[in-house]
């Protein structure tokens, strides 16, 4: 299912520790470690099912041409995290493409059971500075 576009801003924290790239907000029960992606091509297109594809409906070729590149060319990168929320456990992954100094594009993607129905969603998220 995807979100709903959403045009309220939420403030999250981008930090280096070591070698690793962490994300902080102030909702987050956790913090979100993102590292190199070890899985293949990142894809969705019109033959991906509308409950995987993130709202409003764009698909990796759309990235692609906004980006006048391949996704698998672009600094990729994934982080998860896991939320209790009302005794539900919603699980969080972001893949993210690093677009410059100053813009980070991504699929926000949320799975998890709530009251014994299995549950995913997507929404595309920006984050800038």
């Amino acid at each position: 299912m995807p979100y709903p576009g959403d045009p309220k801003t939420d403030i999250g924290t981008f930090e280096r520790v070591g070698n690793t790239l962490i994300m902080t907000h102030p909702e987050m029960q956790s913090l979100m470690r993102f590292k190199w992606p070890n899985e293949g091509d990142w894809y969705w297109g019109d033959d991906v099912p509308l409950s995987e594809k993130p709202a409003p409906g764009i698909t990796s070729d759309d990235f692609e041409a906004i980006l006048d590149c391949s996704l698998s060319d672009m600094p990729r990168l994934i982080g998860k995290s896991t939320v209790v929320m009302d005794g539900i456990t919603m699980n969080f992954t972001y893949r993210i493409v690093v677009i410059g100094e100053s813009t980070i594009i991504g699929i926000m993607h949320v799975q998890g059971v709530g009251q014994g129905f299995p549950y995913f969603s997507a929404r595309t998220v920006t984050f800038s500075r």
